[in-house]
C-alpha cells in the first residue's frame, strides 16, 4: 500500500492474482508500538485516527503559512542531524525538495559541517560535508539510483569528488558528474531532502514529512514508515 509503480506494472500484480507472494504482516522499522498502530490507520485509510495518534505524541507540527513551515521542518531536522542521527526531509513536489535543500545545506553550512573548496555541478555547489543522493545507477563505479552518502573529498581541478555510502568510500569522477540521468537531470543532487518517492525504500533515524495539499494516502504512508 505505498507508491504505485510508475514505469514497470502488471508484474507484481499478477503475481498477486496467481497467489505467488509472501505477505509481510510484522512490521520492524517502526520501534514503537503506537507507531506502528497509528500506520496501519494510515494505510487502512483511518486518516482521523492516524492523526490523533500523531497528535497524542507530539509528532504534528503547525505553522501559520507554508514559509513558516518549511523553516521549522528544516530547524527540527536540525536539531535530530546535529546529534548524528541518519535524518531526511520528505516533501512531495520537487520544487519543495530544491526549497528545503537549500534551507537543510544554509543551516549546516553556517554550523561548519560544510568546508572547504565547493565544485560547481550541473545539481548544485557541493563540498566536503555535504549529504548527497545518487541519481544514476553506474556499475562502474558501484553506485545505484537512490545511494545516499556524505562528501569526504573534493578535488575542484579535476572536478571529483569522494563519497561515503555506508562502510566504503566511492571516488565521482567528471565522466559521471557532469553527465546526466535518461530523463536529463543531474546524476548527483543534495540529499538534506528526498522526495517520497526517492526515499521509498529509506530506513532512517528520523524522518520529517512536509504534509500539505495534495498529500494522499501513499505518500504519507511511505514518509511515516521511513
Amino acid at each position: 500500500r505505498q507508491l504505485p509503480e510508475i514505469e514497470a506494472g502488471g508484474a507484481f500484480r499478477g503475481l498477486v492474482a496467481r497467489g505467488l507472494v509472501v505477505e509481510l504482516v510484522h512490521n520492524q522499522r517502526q520501534a514503537e508500538p503506537w507507531e506502528r498502530r497509528a500506520l496501519d490507520h494510515v494505510a487502512d485509510g483511518r486518516a482521523a485516527d492516524a492523526v490523533a495518534a500523531y497528535q497524542q505524541h507530539g509528532r504534528i507540527r503547525t505553522a501559520p503559512s507554508s514559509e513558516q513551515a518549511r523553516t521549522r521542518l528544516v530547524e527540527d531536522w536540525w536539531q535530530h542531524h546535529a546529534k548524528g542521527e541518519d535524518a531526511v526531509i520528505l516533501p512531495h513536489r520537487r520544487s519543495d525538495v530544491a526549497q528545503l535543500n537549500r534551507l537543510a545545506r544554509d543551516k549546516a553550512q553556517a554550523a561548519g559541517r560544510i568546508r572547504g573548496p565547493q565544485l560547481e555541478l550541473p545539481g548544485g555547489t557541493f563540498a566536503a560535508g555535504d549529504q548527497v543522493v545518487i541519481k544514476r545507477n553506474d556499475h562502474q563505479h558501484g553506485v545505484s539510483n537512490g545511494d545516499r552518502g556524505v562528501i569526504t573529498y573534493v578535488d575542484v581541478e579535476h572536478r571529483r569528488l569522494t563519497v561515503q555510502i555506508d562502510d566504503r568510500l566511492v571516488e565521482l569522477g567528471r565522466g559521471f558528474l557532469l553527465d546526466t540521468t535518461r530523463r536529463g537531470g543531474p546524476t548527483l543532487q543534495h540529499g538534506y531532502a528526498l522526495t517520497c518517492h526517492v526515499a521509498q525504500g529509506l530506513t532512517a533515524d528520523s524522518a520529517f514529512l512536509l504534509a500539505d495539499t495534495g498529500l494522499n494516502k501513499e505518500l504519507a504512508y511511505t514518509a511515516l514508515s521511513r
